[in-house]
């Protein structure tokens, strides 16, 4: 190989290297960033999201009604996909729980930590067994406009909508 195209050979392998390397530093960033946003969420789950919907559930029981606060933390399928962490306040009129569970036959608000924008948004659903109702995302917040009183509200609305009409 003539000099020239091995000095040549050695300038593309360079910016290669250099490149590839940016992009190693960059995901390195992006994931550091996204780890400390799943840490801020779960200090949010516990100090704010999950008090507020104990209260919930709290009421709701001693009203003759049930409730169930489920956490999952983030995670990756089988087909590597990703699995956002949440935590779903599930409601079960008169304490009636669906033979075949599934989150979305019962009244529920799910707060969820969106992987992919580090920004939380909310599922609902107001589906009532054995009646139907409706179920989908009911918006997106910044983890820091998450409060105990918005998640009430939220919860409110969906059990407004799902026992009254």
């Amino acid at each position: 190989m003539k000099d020239s195209h091995k000095a040549q050979l050695g300038e593309i392998l360079s910016a290669f290297d250099a490149k590839r390397a940016a992009v190693k530093k960059e995901t390195e960033r992006r994931k550091t960033a996204h780890e400390l946003f799943l840490e801020a969420f779960a200090e949010k789950t516990k100090s704010v999201i999950r008090p507020a919907m104990e209260e919930l559930a709290i009421a709701l029981r001693e009203r003759g009604h049930d409730a169930e606060i489920v956490e999952q933390a983030e995670s990756s399928d089988a087909q590597g996909r990703v699995q956002n962490a949440r935590v779903t306040l599930s409601i079960f009129p008169l304490g009636e729980r669906p033979r075949h569970s599934n989150e979305l036959d019962v009244p529920h608000v799910a707060i969820i930590a969106n992987s992919h924008s580090d920004d939380v948004y909310v599922h609902q659903s107001t589906m009532m067994p054995g009646r139907g109702g409706q179920a989908g995302s009911e918006g997106k917040y910044t983890l820091d406009s998450i409060t105990a009183d918005l998640v009430q509200q939220l919860t409110l609305k969906v059990l407004a909508q799902a026992m009254v009409g």
